[in-house]
C-alpha cells in the first residue's frame, strides 16, 4: 500500500510540475505579441496611410513609404558599418548585398503576379522587407 501512495503522490507531483510549466508557457505566449499585431507586418501600420482610390496611386504611395525606410536603412548601414573592423566592414557590405539580391527576388515574384494587385504586392513587399533590414541595422548598431 506505501508503493502505491508513492506511486501515486510521485505522479500527483510531476502532474503538478507539468501544469505549473504549461501555465508558465501560456503566461510567456501571452505576453508575446502576435506575429500580425508587429508594426511592419504586410498591409497594417503604415500600409493604412495609403488607402487610395487607385492602384497606382496606392503603390505610389507605398514606394514612397519604402524610399523613407531606404533612407533609414543606408544610415543604419553607415553607422554600422563605422563601428566594424575592416574584415567586419566586408562581412556587412557581402551581406547587405545577398540581402539586396533576395529582397528583389522574392518581391519580384508578387510583383509579377496577375492582376493590377500584384503590383501593391510587389510594393508592399519591397516596403516591408526594407523595414525590417532597416530596423535590424538600426538595432545592430546600439551598444
Amino acid at each position: 500500500m506505501g508503493e502505491a501512495r508513492g506511486a501515486v503522490c510521485g505522479s500527483l507531483r510531476a502532474s503538478a510540475r507539468r501544469r505549473a510549466a504549461l501555465v508558465g508557457c501560456l503566461m510567456l505566449a501571452a505576453a508575446l505579441p502576435a506575429r500580425a499585431a508587429e508594426p511592419n507586418a504586410w498591409y497594417s501600420g503604415e500600409y493604412k496611410s495609403c488607402d487610395q482610390d487607385t492602384t497606382p496611386e496606392i503603390v505610389r504611395c507605398i514606394t514612397k513609404l519604402t524610399e523613407g525606410w531606404e533612407a533609414r536603412l543606408e544610415t543604419a548601414l553607415k553607422a554600422l558599418s563605422a563601428q566594424q573592423t575592416t574584415s567586419q566592414q566586408e562581412r556587412l557590405k557581402a551581406a547587405q548585398k545577398a540581402w539586396t539580391a533576395f529582397r528583389d527576388a522574392d518581391c519580384a515574384f508578387y510583383v509579377n503576379g496577375e492582376g493590377t494587385i500584384a503590383r501593391v504586392e510587389g510594393a508592399e513587399c519591397r516596403r516591408v522587407l526594407t523595414q525590417q533590414r532597416a530596423q535590424e541595422l538600426e538595432q545592430a548598431g546600439r551598444p
